[in-house]
């Protein structure tokens, strides 16, 4: 695009939902209003032109009606060779238009740095700008400052661009578009600005006469756009339309991607080393989070140890293990007033002053009371307590008891036998127990 500047201090830094990314030129309006026109960026990266009408535009109520509908037509021009309108409204009491960006040179660059065009260019040239006009007309809107500036030889063909959208209106007309159609063809012929009919000599014949009848004094006698390309379209196959046939006809002017001039492009955003510090640092600690809360999960439970011999037991009075019964083979045969077995050493905690009589029967009628008594005594006063006095009496008097009622008890129990044993025949009677 042409002059292609940064950004001033007093330019709009956002339109809309668009972001202006660098200024184009300030241009007169139509209606002699002055507008700025940007380029700019859509939500999705892609490039688009903004154009400031003025405040002027909509200086009351019934002027922002009228250019909501005007808007509202230009959005249905056809995109034949035609830049399309997108979008269009009123930023800070400000009118705007939005309209598609063509990649590519203007006319005016063209032949600023190659000269005049062939004429086969030129011939597709006319023929294209002509299928612009054509498909701006017919929706009632005027171009009203078409010349080699407005125009641009893109990827598919030569467009028509900055184009109004107000309807005919005074000195902006359908037939002042047309002088200026055959102006900008001249110029294109030439390589500079027409400066009267001898400049007709440089165009091909069949683009002769039509140029020339655009050019007549008489705003009247001044063929419309459809005549024009119907007549530049002449031979060729209309079946599909004056506008597809003279688009098609119109890529013999287009001019490939590389050789566009470039709008200024933004530098690409560098990312700062403090971002990426910071980047790093993040996706390390959560690296170490992660194998932190593995640990943690799989590793081996420890096995509850298993008590050991060493375990300090409670120091609680234990009753003695119960004798072997009467049914055992050592004591069956009617030797129930055998003799007992042997002492075992008292364990720590166990009634060691009770004599072995008491613990001899084996059906275990002891004297539990003694021992109990004996043994509590013992337990209360605690485990490396000094026996008093009275409890080394007490002491003494025990064996000599328990012996006494553990006699006793064996004497009582001799004298009652049991009378499973009264019934079977096969055993004697004790002698012992028959002389008791």
């Amino acid at each position: 695009m042409p002059h292609v500047t940064p950004l001033q201090a007093d330019d709009p830094r956002r339109v809309g939902r668009y972001r202006l990314t660098s200024r184009i030129a300030s241009q007169a309006g139509a209606d002699g209003s002055t507008q700025r026109v940007f380029m700019a960026k859509m939500v999705d990266d892609g490039t688009v032109i903004v154009t400031l009408l003025g405040r002027e535009r909509v200086a009351d109520a019934a002027a922002r009606d009228r250019f909501t509908a005007e808007a509202r037509v230009a959005r249905r021009v056809a995109p034949f060779c035609a830049a399309r309108i997108v979008d269009a409204g009123i930023e800070h009491d400000e009118p705007y238009l939005v309209a598609e960006y063509v990649p590519g040179p203007t006319l005016a660059e063209a032949v600023e740095h190659e000269g005049p065009m062939a004429p086969s260019a030129l011939e597709a040239l006319a023929i294209g700008t002509a299928t612009g006009l054509m498909a701006i007309h017919q929706t009632g809107l005027v171009h009203g400052r078409l010349g080699p500036d407005h125009v641009v030889l893109g990827p598919d063909g030569p467009r028509v661009t900055h184009f109004g959208i107000t309807p005919p209106y005074g000195a902006a007309t359908p037939a002042a578009d047309l002088g200026a159609w055959a102006s900008t063809v001249i110029f294109a012929a030439v390589g500079r600005r027409p400066v009267g009919p001898q400049d007709l000599a440089a165009l091909p014949d069949d683009l002769r006469d039509v140029v020339a009848a655009c050019l007549a004094p008489d705003l009247a006698a001044r063929p419309v756009a459809r005549t024009v390309l119907t007549r530049l379209l002449r031979g060729h196959d209309l079946s599909s339309g004056l506008l597809a046939e003279g688009t098609r006809q119109a890529r013999a002017a287009a001019r490939a991607p590389g050789s566009t001039t470039p709008a200024m492009r933004q530098p690409a955003p560098i990312r700062s080393r403090s971002g990426v510090i910071i980047w790093a640092v993040a996706c390390a600690v959560c690296v170490i989070a992660i194998v932190v809360a593995a640990v943690f999960v799989f590793r081996p439970r420890p096995k509850p140890a298993a008590p050991t011999a060493t375990t300090p037991q409670v120091n609680a009075t234990r009753l003695p293990r119960p004798l072997a019964s009467a049914s055992a083979p050592g004591r069956a045969g009617g030797q129930l007033g055998g003799p007992d077995p042997p002492d075992q050493p008292a364990a720590h905690g166990q009634c060691a002053d009770l004599p072995a009589a008491a613990f001899s029967h084996r059906d275990h009628h002891l004297p539990v009371a003694a021992m109990l008594g004996h043994a509590g005594h013992r337990l209360g006063r605690g485990r490396h307590a000094h026996p008093r006095p009275d409890d080394q009496q007490r002491a003494g008097e025990l064996p000599r008891r328990g012996r006494e009622d553990g006699l006793r008890a064996g004497r009582n129990r001799r004298l009652h036998v049991p009378a499973a044993r009264r019934q079977q025949p096969d055993r004697h009677p004790d002698p012992q127990l028959l002389a008791a």
